[in-house]
């Protein structure tokens, strides 16, 4: 059982090259589904491609070392190191940044991993493989459904409110806010002396399930004098 999980022989075979990379497609094939369900844009081909590749790139190293190692003191591990830090070009690349929401970064953690996974299988180190790829799935699924339980899902926004007159009403909305437990990220009020008219722009955090109107609706109360002139919450460029 332990030489089915971990090979220790010093030369690959054909065998061992197809079984690796056979390994290394499941693998990929099993995170790939997994980021598919969420709707990713990297799904299935691209971390089958990652795990492959990677197993490639260590079959290759285990090769060179096989066939040069004695002659030139070829150290196996050198061009893997490599695969670890070019991985961060394509985890860059998953990483998405819409004002202050950022979004990717389990994709661009899991594109780092399956490469180590790719890397663990190409080196024999089926074990180390086994435990990664249900470790990560583990996190992927399971750990998804707990952030669910434990944290409120939230979104960054933009709150608009204009009013006639000139009358400093900040503080009022701010209370109403409050009391929705809203988190304001920064206040600023335009007054426009031409028009008459005060415009109170604030960035907000707000939970993702939040009735939007019913807030807008509380604040509108505030200006129960009819002076208010346009409410809106926009999201954050």
């Amino acid at each position: 059982m332990n030489d089915l999980l971990f090979q220790s022989s010093s030369t690959i075979t054909t065998f061992d090259v197809i079984i690796r990379i056979l390994l290394s497609f499941a693998a990929g094939f099993a995170i790939g589904i997994e980021r598919g369900r969420h709707r990713q844009v990297l799904s299935i081909r691209p971390y089958t491609l990652i795990t492959i590749g990677s197993t490639l790139v260590m079959l290759v190293s285990i090769y060179i070392s096989q066939e040069f190692g004695t002659e030139k003191n070829y150290d196996p591990g050198r061009i893997a190191a490599q695969v670890v830090s070019g991985i961060g070009f394509l985890g860059a690349g998953a990483i998405i940044r819409m004002g202050v929401n950022v979004k990717g970064l389990t994709t661009a953690a899991a594109i780092w991993v399956a490469s180590a996974i790719g890397l663990a299988i190409g080196a024999g180190f089926y074990f180390a493989a086994l435990v990664g790829v249900i470790a990560i799935l583990i996190v992927l699924i399971f750990v998804d459904a707990i952030e669910k339980i434990f944290f409120i899902e939230s979104l960054y926004k933009n709150l608009t409110v204009r009013y006639s007159g000139l009358e400093d009403r900040k503080e009022d909305v701010l209370a109403t806010l409050k009391k929705y437990q809203l988190r304001v990220l920064t206040t600023n009020v335009k007054k426009d002396f031409e028009k008459g008219n005060t415009t109170l722009k604030l960035q907000v955090n707000i939970a993702a399930k939040a009735d939007t109107e019913a807030i807008c609706n509380q604040i509108s109360e505030i200006f129960n004098d009819g002076t208010i002139l346009y409410i809106d919450f926009n999201n954050m460029e």
